[in-house]
């Protein structure tokens, strides 16, 4: 096969990928963390502004070499998300010490959008990460995997704003 032959065949073809259909895409994307998925925004003008309608979110704290990094693209990701389309997992995996008001956020993030599906993964040597009482008690909440080192659950607002907030 030469190379005019191939060259033809290509462009015969086409982008396949760019072809499916969202609901697919936003499938595939729902296996790699936010990072990729936002890089996929420089594929093509179809790819742009599809991971700001992701109905799953992988926030993985490895994509990045610092938490200040991830941070950054959490709030990013977080501001730029379509509203209107309903997140239905959320999955936030660090390791070491975090700031309590980031792990917050994405606390409250997923209660006011009605996730159904919340996946916390980390390793913090620090002591346990406080989760507040109304997350085991959502009403659209239907899985809850906590998965690492100690969780403690407090039981008030105050207990968990702290003397930050009050």
């Amino acid at each position: 096969m030469d190379s005019r032959h191939a060259k033809t065949r290509l462009n015969v073809e086409g982008d396949r990928i760019s072809n499916l259909p969202n609901d697919l895409i936003h499938r595939i994307l729902s296996f790699v963390g936010i990072k990729l998925a936002v890089q996929t925004s420089a594929l093509s003008s179809r790819w742009r502004f599809l991971w700001t309608s992701l109905p799953c979110l992988n926030f993985s704290a490895s994509d990045f070499k610092t938490m200040a990094k991830f941070n950054k693209c959490f709030t990013h990701v977080l501001s730029r998300h379509n509203n209107q389309i309903e997140v239905t997992s959320a999955k936030l995996s660090f390791r070491g010490k975090v700031n309590q008001g980031f792990v917050r956020r994405i606390l409250d993030y997923a209660i006011s959008h009605n996730v159904q599906q919340l996946t916390v993964s980390y390793s913090y040597d620090y002591g346990g990460i406080p989760f507040p009482l109304y997350l085991f008690s959502s009403q659209s909440l239907k899985h809850l995997t906590i998965a690492g080192g100690g969780v403690s659950v407090l039981s008030t607002w105050e207990d968990w704003c702290g003397p930050i907030l009050l």
